[in-house]
């Protein structure tokens, strides 16, 4: 059985062109290692997901489940409901493949830096203060009203999320974005799995 499986979040709302174009790409750009593949349909529900018959040679395990916790959602659901596998690399739909080994070099990697829990395809933001990011990134946003009872901020919004969910806040905002994500089963459950505590 291979090590990893990877997990595809899918909205039944959008066409399904990018993931039929994103599964024909596994097909053919060579992982490096074998993978297993499991499609979790947000509001497949109501209209469950079947994918064409050129994609069996994949193996996809299709989960149909209602449209709630976008991909992070999609992922939680994905990995919990199955077994047997050391990791786990978590893609939208909408990624590409751009090279040879796309699924072996997270492994290499995660195998070789014992330091390192999650791997992604980039750090954002890397080495700048908030207040940077702020005054740079986001130049066109309203300041937070006083009567509102959340802020409007995006950044006052992420604070807001950590200090209520215990989360240090640093002075840095160095983060890997949540479009492809390889992590162990082993830390998906010591940190008790994807929460998504955006709502």
């Amino acid at each position: 059985k291979p090590n990893t499986c990877v997990v595809v979040s899918y909205w039944m709302g959008r066409p399904a062109k990018r993931l039929h174009g994103l599964l024909a790409q596994m097909q053919k750009v060579d992982a490096g290692v074998p993978f297993d593949l499991v499609v979790v349909c947000n509001g497949g529900d109501e209209r469950p997901l079947s994918l064409p018959r050129r994609f069996d040679d994949l193996r996809p395990i299709v989960l149909n489940r209602e449209n709630c916790g976008f991909n992070l959602g999609a992922w939680e659901h994905g990995w919990r409901s199955v077994d047997g596998y050391e990791f786990f690399l978590f893609l939208q739909d909408d990624c590409f493949l751009k090279q040879a080994g796309w699924v072996y070099d997270f492994e290499f990697r995660i195998n070789h830096d014992s330091g390192i829990g999650l791997l992604g395809e980039m750090v954002v933001y890397d080495q700048m203060t908030w207040d940077y990011i702020r005054e740079v990134e986001y130049t066109n946003f309203w300041p937070t009203v006083p009567e509102w009872p959340e802020p409007v901020h995006p950044i006052d919004t992420y604070k807001t999320l950590f200090d209520r969910h215990g989360i240090p806040w640093k002075n840095l905002g160095n983060h890997t974005p949540s479009i492809i994500l390889f992590t162990s089963r082993r830390i998906l459950e010591e940190v008790g799995g994807i929460p998504y505590f955006g709502l």
